[in-house]
């Protein structure tokens, strides 16, 4: 698979969506608008890595 079909996989609208559970800090800190930690940094680096854009949505527990 290349990285064409790697983004497409994973964005098939062009925008990388990652949900970010902000209600747990070890994993997100911040808000939607600057939201950061370790979460957000591997979300931002995988969709680097296919050239995409990243859209950050709030985590909703159920």
């Amino acid at each position: 698979m290349d990285a064409d079909e790697l983004a497409h996989d994973l964005a098939p609208t062009g925008v990388l969506r990652a949900s970010i559970n902000l209600g747990n800090p070890v994993l997100a800190q911040g808000t939607l608008d600057e939201p950061s930690g370790v979460t957000v940094e591997l979300a931002r680096e995988v969709a680097a890595r296919v050239a995409l854009p990243v859209q950050f949505d709030h985590a909703v527990p159920q």
